[in-house]
């Protein structure tokens, strides 16, 4: 499976924009996602990872959650929005992640981002 690639020059935005369903990088701390979103297995990694994906199977898409040292692997650092399965990570449907809820952070369908910190 083709695993989409993060536009690092038009789909990079910066903390004090960068949220999405009510998550902001660099204020909420992966805890709270897990509080928000439900339960999903944590990879760990250079940054410790969350995966949900949206319920719907018209309009599918992947957001990872992560915490890297500079959150104390603890405050988020990035968020990842990707559209097609991410390798290697189990991500569990959340149904606050709807069509809208990538309008509202201004992301358009098939365009991956990565919010970052």
């Amino acid at each position: 499976m083709r695993f989409a690639v993060l536009l690092l020059a038009a789909g990079v935005a910066h903390a004090d924009e960068a949220s999405l369903a009510g998550v902001h990088v660099g204020r909420d701390t992966l805890a709270g996602v897990l509080s928000r979103f439900g339960n999903s297995p944590l990879r760990n990694g250079d940054v410790d990872e969350l995966c949900y994906r949206s319920e719907s199977p018209l309009e599918p898409y992947w957001v990872i959650f992560g915490s890297g040292p500079e959150g104390d692997y603890q405050t988020l650092t990035q968020i990842r929005v990707v559209f097609s399965p991410p390798p290697g990570v189990t991500c569990p449907p959340s149904a606050r992640l709807t069509a809208a809820t990538l309008s509202q952070a201004g992301i358009h369908a098939g365009q991956s981002v990565k919010l970052t910190r």
